[in-house]
């Protein structure tokens, strides 16, 4: 495994002995951070000459019959590895792992357009002379790589799968989980048997929810560009507006209360925390509370969630939000913005609904939690109990399978039907 330090590597693959982390060194890069703004091409021209250098040394010190390449990022790793390759300074493999282009990102992210250009011919050159074989995360980048890059050995679609932490959890394991992030009642912080959301039956002496519990909607983001936050904030807008006139027309209308929880962290997420506590001010029915967790703590809130909205707009429009992936192995329903491939994961009306804009998403929220049910752990509302009983299969997937028959089903077979072919030869 070789990259820079970071995050440190789970312990399970720590324990392997097969498995050995190859780190390359950040010093010379991080002083060249130190040079004046106005310099920022020199550093990043030199960043890349310095990141070949060490990829070389690298591959050249070493003997490997595989390289799996992550696209994106592809600078300048892809160069490398097609540099050995027509120089044949060695005869590894290369599988490139596409799950998304480097060139979207950037156009998303608004750089130049000729940078972007330049950008796009790099991907799509070089990809199709470096990669061997080629794994991907959904059929239509399977289409376009194909069509666009005129990669002739067509890529497996290898989907996504949580991991085994992404899981559902009992009332009790919720109740610890609500206490640890302070999901409280005001009052009832220092009250270990109550949560926000449950409460234990001191006569059952059991965990339950609350009969006057909020709804749980949770969205996890990055904060980033390609996700519009304002979609989110202006259907609740709408949707307080609804519920209030549905009030005035009827005293006997009743519409839970929602509780929001918006995971994550990243360059604007001050900017919108300042809009949450506005609008936290403003709303009667609705609140939004933002939270950065621990690593074992965010599978266990996606698996409390009610309902999970992701707001993930793909820059390509060819891969597959990993954070859907997280909710669903955890049988959470999820509302997701519609783009060109999402609906190979989200299936409308089955697993959850797909919107479009801010008034889809206001209804499908009305449509999905109203007549909650606080106390019914099957689920609050008919559809989230009709989404979660059709999540139990996908919830029941496992990576590994799926990996062992995308490398020793495919690429193995295919390497062995190459030699055997070139031996009759």
């Amino acid at each position: 495994m070789i990259g820079y330090r970071g995050n440190s590597l789970p312990q399970s693959h720590l324990d392997q002995e097969s498995i050995r982390p190859r780190y390359l060194s950040t010093k010379i890069i991080d002083k060249l951070k130190q040079l004046p703004r106005a310099l920022y091409p020199l550093y990043a021209l030199l960043r890349i000459l310095i990141q070949i250098i060490q990829l070389i040394i690298v591959f050249q010190s070493e003997h490997y019959d595989y390289v799996i390449m992550q696209n994106p990022p592809c600078i300048p790793l892809m160069l490398v590895l097609a540099f050995l390759k027509l120089t044949r300074l060695n005869n590894q493999k290369v599988i490139i792992d596409w799950h998304n282009y480097g060139y979207s990102i950037m156009r998303v992210n608004r750089v130049n357009k000729y940078i972007v250009a330049l950008a796009k011919i790099y991907e799509t050159k070089l990809g199709k002379l470096t990669g061997d074989h080629h794994l991907c995360v959904s059929q239509a980048m399977q289409i376009d790589l194909v069509n666009k890059f005129n990669i002739s050995n067509t890529p497996h679609v290898l989907y996504d799968l949580a991991t085994v932490k992404f899981q559902q959890l009992n009332t009790q394991q919720k109740h610890q989980l609500f206490k640890k992030l302070n999901l409280n009642n005001l009052g009832e912080e220092n009250n270990e048997n109550k949560s926000l959301f449950t409460e234990f039956n001191t006569e059952t002496k059991k965990y339950q929810y609350r009969q006057d519990r909020p709804a749980l909607v949770l969205s996890s983001t990055s904060y980033t560009p390609d996700e519009d936050f304002m979609v989110l904030i202006n259907a609740l807008d709408q949707l307080q507006i609804k519920v209030d006139d549905l009030r005035n027309i009827s005293k006997s209308f009743t519409f839970p209360k929602i509780q929001l929880v918006v995971t994550g962290k990243g360059p604007q997420k001050d900017h919108y925390v300042q809009i949450f506590n506005e609008k936290n001010k403003t709303w009667k029915d609705f609140n939004i509370r933002t939270a950065w967790l621990e690593v074992d703590d965010y599978p266990k809130i996606v698996a409390s969630a009610d309902l999970g909205i992701c707001l993930h707009y793909s820059s390509s429009g060819l891969d597959l939000p990993m954070k859907v992936v997280d909710m669903f192995s955890a049988k959470t329903p999820c509302l997701a913005y519609k783009y060109q491939c999402i609906d190979e994961l989200v299936v409308d009306q089955t697993n959850g609904r797909v919107f479009s804009n801010e008034e889809d998403l206001m209804e499908q929220i009305f449509d999905t939690i109203k007549s909650f049910e606080p106390q019914n752990e099957l689920g609050g509302t008919e559809s989230l109990r009709k989404y979660k009983k059709n999540l139990e299969e996908f919830s029941n997937k496992k990576w590994h399978p799926e990996w062992v028959k995308a490398f020793q089903g495919r690429i193995i077979a295919n390497e062995l039907f190459r030699d055997n072919k070139d031996v009759k030869q």
